[in-house]
């Protein structure tokens, strides 16, 4: 009973009626790592349908866009030039670093997404995501944290 209402609450992708997914995927172990966003707030959550591990910030916020540290890098060129597309967003969360990041290179046409966190100084997690299972695009997401910066 306690899954029913909790698929209910939370969709296939973890976003609250009256959200939206700006960036989401699966991680290999099915657990599903997801940016939603509502008219003021951009929200991070991992987990899975009938349990999230995080969410980030707990309650919406309009100045949420301060939480999170973006950064985007593109060297075009192709393979000659080894050209690249490098997003992460990062966030400290319990005391932890998290970061989740989308890169593709052009050498090797090779693809990355995934999560990684920082629990101490000595310990990382890396989490690889499966890259087809990606709904909507960093782009997406980075648009969506400049459309709020100019709204304070």
């Amino acid at each position: 009973m306690f899954i029913v209402a909790v698929l209910a609450l939370y969709g296939p992708l973890l976003e609250l009626p009256g959200e939206e997914v700006s960036y989401s995927f699966l991680l290999e172990d099915s657990s599903v790592v997801s940016f939603v966003s509502d008219a003021g707030s951009v929200s991070f959550r991992w987990g899975y349908p009938d349990t999230l591990f995080v969410n980030y910030p707990g309650q919406p916020q309009l100045s949420s866009r301060n939480l999170f540290s973006i950064s985007s890098y593109f060297r075009g060129g192709g393979e000659q030039n080894e050209g690249m597309e490098l997003y992460s967003v990062k966030f400290v969360y319990n005391d932890s670093i998290y970061e989740v990041y989308d890169n593709y290179y052009s050498a090797g046409e090779v693809y990355a997404t995934g999560l990684t966190v920082f629990v101490g100084p000595d310990t990382m997690i890396n989490a690889a995501g499966l890259y087809s299972s990606r709904t909507g695009n960093m782009n997406q997401l980075l648009e969506r944290f400049q459309t709020m910066e100019d709204l304070q």
